[in-house]
């Protein structure tokens, strides 16, 4: 099945592509993501151990991106970001 990502949505059609084929259909971003969101939530889409950590993952992620930008954008952490493990973040020991 061809399929396309356009900012309307996915297009998708049987085929190599989606582009240019008259019988594409387009599911909107909105409905693409519900349709994500049920799978997930049913245990359909990813697993269950890995949708229940995948907001522990994102903080995680973040606070990286926090750590670093302190350390290598403005030169340097404040004092209440110093840490006891050579100034890396916990999950960098």
């Amino acid at each position: 099945m061809g399929d396309q990502f356009t900012i309307e949505g996915i297009e998708l059609a049987i085929g190599v592509t989606a582009k240019n084929n008259i019988h594409r259909v387009v599911v909107p971003w909105e409905d693409a993501a519900a349709r994500i969101d049920e799978l997930m939530r049913d245990g359909q889409y990813i697993s269950r151990n890995a949708f229940n950590n995948a907001l522990d993952n994102e903080r995680s992620e973040l606070a990286d991106k926090i750590w670093y930008f302190y350390r290598d954008d403005i030169g340097g952490l404040p004092d209440t970001y110093q840490s006891e493990h050579a100034l890396l973040p916990d999950g960098h020991v």
